[in-house]
């Protein structure tokens, strides 16, 4: 219906440029339609074939003609069925119509702009109308809205299916892009590069030399095989066409520029054309876009209804171009779209004839056979083979059902998360130097479940590069709350996979706010891979940090120096000290473990508890506040004095915060990543001789905790606490030998949801003397009363 409805802005139909709303309020009135759906039920049986193998005869209305080709050419899938009208019949009326208030309709009306409070959950026909009223044509925001309509929450929680916005994709388009047509000037965005190129360096050649220079730039992109695996909507093949026509319109200025003829050529429909030339054609973006369509983009998709989504989007992408004064008749049948329904993650690649047919003969699910699909792109016995860019938005979450699991398990290292196996597809899917550029699950950074994908990636490509990006103020989706990252892999390098070789990663801090995607910095992560301490290696298994910054690095470097300075092997990080992690939901249980403590022979004063999850802070206490599945027990299994002390300083510090802002998925405080936290060189000594002010500190944190405890919502106010926060890091700073600007730097940190630096300069000059006197026994207890004072 929406493709039908473009048409209509473009006065296909009588020319008449309201021809449908004319023809539903026409019908609304006389056959006494109450709902949009019912006029799109008889609509639909009047136009499209109901049955599934054969057309009904054509009317001589030449309209009549023109819609059932259309809808032929839309609900025909791959496997050449028909869907009778998929749309109206799996959706309730509300899901078309519903009333406005007249109020707001008249303020759209004279405003001519549709609000956004409106528009997030605005059924299909009032999104219709109200485009009417506003007098714009059906857009990208149309064809996703309508790609969410037609999708229940259940599936889309499913299927991980989600309209991806704008500015994303047109992103990923343009990294990819400039990541395959500008490798060695990655830190300069793509259109300044596509100027440099086009207007800078080109004057600098002669003509010769400037005639090779276009050529091959051209021969670069008109040799392009693009994918998007779950195409969903199409929206990132939308995107990356719109900009491949920009690059198209860069050589055709040039080629006019310096009269280079006969040698810039595209065929289409077996008509050769040279780019010099395209001014004389009317049509001539559109032909460019019938050129891309039929021979550089694909997609894939499990749904469906998705791919017919994606169809109806690149068609009118295309017929958008058209020049419609001209008699000439567009049939839809003579466009070639590489849009098909299939599974894309299981199915032959490169094997030969008789592979194939055995594993189609074998499976239970059916596979999508990418050499038999895409023939032109897999071609049998080649090794020159594949898709120059993959890019997209392909599902997250556990998703695969069990038969699924079983039939890929051979092929992929981890099942649960659905998004590793599309990056290890995508990696078998992209021909040598190719690109990958997917929005995905942040899990791609922090899980070491994970670990064999990244193996594999730093395996592969020559450089990649991985932002991630928080969920409550980065959110890429109005309807799904999750953290996402975006990985680019470049340069694929078969050589390094067949040698074991790493090459470099590099990633940025967890965004707490959505940044100029376009100006992110990255920090090279392969040194800080995190095992059972820092530095492991990729074949390991381990958790990709988010550094982003030169001071973030230079924390974790300074962190790294106490498992190489450390002389005592059995202290060098906390999971040297720590036992145990005890679930408590209730007091019952608690007291039955504390019992089970002490039959082992062993003091509860050696218990902790804390709280496993925490989104801006972390928390630990002497006894449990509250009980549940988020708060847990921690048996300190060394006898030392202070260390108690020490350990309930560290988990509430900011130190320990930026720690797991880096390591984990940002939420959830992982026992293997407290347990790796390196511990000051030492540390015995250093306990001894700050003794009496961590006892006295950790005593007065305690109670500051409780005093902020929100009993009815079970939660912690940390945030009116901060300056005491502030000092738990300068304690720890002395204990790590962390310069005064590195300590400054973790007190700031995350200012936007932590407070930034609370504690005044004054008192922290006073706290760090008292630190530096700490070592003077005489003067013990009159630190101690100084100390107090200050608190």
């Amino acid at each position: 219906m929406t493709a039908l409805w473009y048409l209509q802005r473009k006065l296909c139909f009588n020319k008449d440029s309201e021809y449908f709303l004319n023809h539903f309020n026409r019908k609304k009135s006389s056959l006494n339609h109450q709902f949009y759906s019912e006029f799109l039920t008889k609509f639909f049986n009047s136009i499209f074939p109901s049955n599934s193998k054969k057309l009904p005869v054509i009317s001589r209305n030449s309209n009549q003609e023109e819609l059932v080709i259309i809808g032929d050419y839309f609900l025909r899938d791959n496997h050449g069925f028909l869907w009778d009208g998929f749309i109206h019949k799996s959706l309730p009326n509300e899901a078309f119509f519903q009333d406005i208030d007249s109020t707001q309709l008249e303020k759209i009306k004279i405003s001519k702009k549709i609000p956004e409070s409106i528009i997030n959950s605005l059924p299909l026909f009032n999104m219709f109308i109200l485009q009417e009223i506003v007098g714009g044509p059906i857009n990208d925001f149309i064809i996703g809205a309508l790609f969410e309509k037609i999708l229940s929450d259940d599936t889309k929680k499913s299927t991980g299916a989600y309209y991806t916005p704008d500015n994303i994709c047109d992103f990923l388009a343009e990294s990819s892009l400039n990541a395959k047509l500008f490798s060695d000037n990655l830190k300069v965005p793509f259109w300044i590069n596509c100027e440099n190129f086009f207007k800078s360096e080109l004057d600098q050649y002669e003509f010769k030399l400037k005639l090779n220079k276009i050529q091959d730039f051209f021969v670069k992109i008109n040799n392009f095989k693009i994918l998007d695996p779950a195409v969903g909507s199409g929206h990132f093949l939308a995107s990356i066409t719109k900009i491949l026509i920009k690059l198209y319109k860069y050589i055709w200025t040039a080629s006019r520029n310096y009269q280079i003829k006969g040698v810039l050529l595209i065929t289409v429909s077996d008509e050769i054309i040279d780019l010099n030339s395209f001014e004389k054609f009317k049509d001539s973006i559109a032909i460019l876009k019938k050129f891309l369509f039929s021979s550089a983009i694909y997609g894939v998709d499990i749904n469906p209804r998705a791919v017919i989504i994606a169809k109806i989007r690149l068609f009118l992408n295309y017929i958008d171009s058209w020049d419609f004064s001209s008699s000439r008749f567009l049939n839809p049948r003579l466009l070639r779209l590489n849009i098909l329904t299939g599974n894309s993650l299981l199915g032959s690649i490169n094997w030969s004839e008789k592979d194939t047919k055995e594993i189609k003969k074998n499976t239970k699910i059916k596979p999508f056979h990418w050499n038999v699909e895409f023939p032109d792109v897999f071609p049998i016995n080649s090794n020159n083979f594949g898709f120059d860019i993959i890019l997209g938005n392909p599902p997250y979450g556990n998703l695969l059902s069990n038969s699924e699991k079983k039939e890929i398990d051979p092929f992929y290292s981890f099942l649960n998360e659905i998004s590793s196996v599309f990056i290890e597809r995508a990696i078998d899917l992209n021909r040598n130097k190719g690109i990958i550029a997917f929005l995905t699950s942040y899990a791609i950074c922090f899980s070491k479940d994970l670990s064999k994908t990244r193996q594999k990636i730093v395996n592969s490509y020559e450089i990649s590069k991985i932002a991630s990006f928080d969920r409550d103020k980065c959110r890429f989706f109005t309807k799904m709350t999750q953290s996402v990252s975006i990985i680019q892999c470049i340069n694929k390098n078969s050589i390094k996979l067949n040698k074991n070789q790493f090459s470099d990663i590099l990633t940025t801090n967890m965004f707490r706010k959505m940044p100029d995607l376009r100006n992110i910095k990255y920090v090279l992560a392969n040194n800080f891979l995190l095992g059972k301490n820092i530095g492991v290696s990729f074949d390991k298994k381990h958790r990709l940090p988010k550094i982003g910054e030169k001071r973030a690095r230079e924390f974790l470097e300074l962190l790294s120096e106490h498992y190489t300075l450390n002389s005592n092997e059995k202290l060098l990080i906390l999971g040297d000290i720590l036992n145990r992690f005890l679930i408590i939901r209730n007091i019952d249980e608690y007291r039955n473990k504390l019992m089970q403590f002490e039959k082992e022979g062993k003091k509860v004063e050696d218990l902790i508890s804390v709280r496993i999850s925490g989104n801006y802070w972390y928390n630990a206490w002497e006894k449990p506040p509250y009980y549940g599945t988020q708060i847990a027990l921690v048996e300190i299994s060394r006898n030392i004095e202070g260390l108690k002390y020490f350990i309930l300083i560290l988990i509430n510090s900011s130190l320990y915060y930026v720690w797991f802002r880096i390591y984990s998925d940002g939420r959830h405080m992982n026992s293997d990543i407290m347990k790796a936290f390196p511990l000051s060189q030492d540390l015995v000594d250093k306990l001894k001789t700050f003794f009496d002010l961590l006892k006295e500190f950790s005593s007065f944190l305690m109670k500051s905790l409780m005093q902020c405890f929100d009993k009815e919502h079970r939660r912690f106010n940390t945030s009116e606490m901060k300056n005491i926060i502030d000092i738990c890091d300068i304690i720890l700073g002395k204990i790590y030998d962390l310069p005064d600007d590195m300590v400054d730097y973790i007190q700031n940190f995350e200012p936007s949801v932590r407070g930034g630096k609370k504690i005044s300069n004054e008192i922290e000059e006073k706290i760090r003397n008292l630190l530096n006197n700490s070592g003077n026994k005489k003067n013990s207890k009159k630190i101690i009363e100084d100390f107090k004072n200050i608190l």
